[in-house]
């Protein structure tokens, strides 16, 4: 929830014109729902209004109960403001600064390759789709600039759909266009991320062909960049 409220100030993106009528067939059905005048006799409209009454003040004390929306609003308040005003301590030790991250990389690769010319740069964004780029909309909100951009300039292909699961499966399914039968983890240590790579180049070595395996034959050099083990790249290049 204090995601959301981050995100409020977004909220044109979705259309005000769509906020409006949320809004207001919320308020259309409180009204009605309290107001309507139910037909009969006098004594059982009191009832009626007495039974709504009883309903609103039942509403009004859930609210404020550790469960109830009242106190779960303020809790959600609270959270924002904390996540907002938050700053790291300057008094933090030497072993805390591990935890610290200030940057998004900083180490260069560590080879004499020259990158001039024709390279392929593929970027993998789990969960990430044309609608949120955006490019896919005339009158878009640009989210992401930049891979708007990029989109607009490169080849784009339009419904389409990863074939497997997502995360590492996903990556391999879409490298070498092939589905992962193997499981990433199991209980009998089988599983492909449970391999050393030896045994991953017994079992797959010339069985199959990745987008690296191609790319290699026309002297390209595959870097894998990732915030995860380096155990997990030797089933991807």
């Amino acid at each position: 929830m204090p995601l959301a409220l981050s995100n409020a100030a977004e909220v044109e993106s979705l259309g005000i014109g769509e906020v409006i009528k949320v809004f207001s067939i919320f308020i259309l059905f409180v009204i009605v729902s309290f107001v309507t005048m139910p037909s009969g006799a006098l004594v059982g409209r009191i009832k009626y209004y007495k039974f709504n009454f009883f309903c609103i003040v039942l509403l009004l004390v859930c609210s404020f109960i550790s469960t109830g929306p009242v106190y779960a609003f303020y809790e959600t308040a609270k959270l924002y403001y904390l996540q907002q005003t938050f700053k790291p301590s300057e008094k933090i030790g030497d072993a805390g600064k591990s935890f610290l991250k200030t940057s998004v990389f900083i180490n260069p690769l560590q080879n004499n390759n020259n990158f001039k010319g024709r390279n392929v740069i593929v970027i993998f964004a789990e969960g990430f789709s044309s609608e949120i780029i955006g490019n896919s909309k005339m009158a878009h909100f640009p989210i992401t600039p930049n891979l708007d951009k990029l989109s607009t300039e490169a080849l784009s292909f339009k419904n389409y759909y990863n074939h497997t699961a997502v995360t590492f499966r996903g990556l391999r399914g879409q490298l070498t266009s092939g589905y992962q039968f193997r499981d990433g983890l199991t209980d009998a240590g089988t599983g492909i991320a449970q391999l050393s790579n030896v045994e991953i180049n017994n079992i797959y070595l010339h069985r199959q062909t990745s987008l690296p395996n191609i790319l290699k034959e026309y002297g390209y050099k595959s870097y894998f960049i990732a915030s995860t083990e380096k155990i997990a790249h030797s089933t991807l290049c």
